[in-house]
Order: structure tokens, then C-alpha cells, then sequence
């Protein structure tokens, strides 16, 4: 393997660690995988907008997100290695909090590894309209 596939594959596991640790809750894990210099950048229309950065705004992320998502579960994660980021692809399914509609969606994430760590996440969803739609 050359160091670069090596470099690869272990920005997927630190990835696939962070994602493990996202399904269950482990809030302590995901930090553990995350840079210092953390950054998510969340779309405007959601009501857990704007740019999250370091553990405590990964901390205050989690937190807003599961107070409007009740039983939220990503399924039929896939890792893709493009290089200098990892793209992940899945599927979430989540209960409104406030409305108990449930939502079913499949969302992108650019993930960027620095020093063994996620610095950054970057996602797309397939349509923030009908995230709000059920959450409102």
C-alpha cells in the first residue's frame, strides 16, 4: 500500500469512527475525532444554521439538532475517497420533535481529515424545504 492509499484509508476510518459515534450518541467519541479547529457549516433555512467550530460548538450542534430530531438514524452510509476529502453518503431518518412528522433523506457530507481528526463538514442536503416542512 502506498503512503497515500495509506493516508486514505485512515481519513476513512477516522471518518467511519465519527459516524459510528453520531449514530449512537456517543457524544465523548465524536469529540475525540474532532479537530480542535473543528468547522460545520450549516445551511440557513434549518433552525440549527450557521457555522459550528470547536468542540464546544460541536457540543452546542448536537444539542440543538437532537432538540429538533427525536430517534434520528443515518443508514446505508457510504465512505468515497476523492483525495484531499472523504464524501459520505446516507440516508437520515428522523422524528420531528415538533410536529412528529417523520422525515426519510438522503444528504451528502464533504468531510475534511487534518492530523487524524474531522476539521470540517460541509453538507448537502437533497431538499432543506422539506426539512423545514416537517419541523414546522
Amino acid at each position: 500500500m502506498s503512503a497515500s492509499s495509506q493516508v486514505s484509508s485512515d481519513n476513512i476510518k477516522i471518518v467511519q469512527t465519527y459516524y459510528q459515534a453520531t449514530n449512537t450518541g456517543n457524544l465523548q467519541t465524536i469529540l475525540d475525532t474532532l479537530h480542535p479547529e473543528f468547522k460545520l457549516d450549516e445551511v440557513e433555512s434549518l433552525p440549527y444554521k450557521g457555522i459550528w467550530e470547536g468542540h464546544k460548538g460541536a457540543t452546542e450542534f448536537f444539542d440543538a439538532f437532537m432538540k429538533t430530531w427525536e430517534n434520528p438514524v443515518m443508514s446505508g452510509l457510504e465512505f468515497f475517497d476523492i483525495g484531499s476529502e472523504v464524501v459520505v453518503r446516507f440516508t437520515l431518518k428522523a422524528t420531528s420533535r415538533n410536529t412528529s412528522k417523520q422525515i426519510e433523506m438522503p444528504i451528502t457530507e464533504f468531510i475534511k481529515v487534518k492530523d487524524g481528526k474531522v476539521i470540517e463538514i460541509l453538507p448537502f442536503y437533497q431538499d432543506t424545504a422539506k426539512i423545514v416542512e416537517v419541523i414546522n
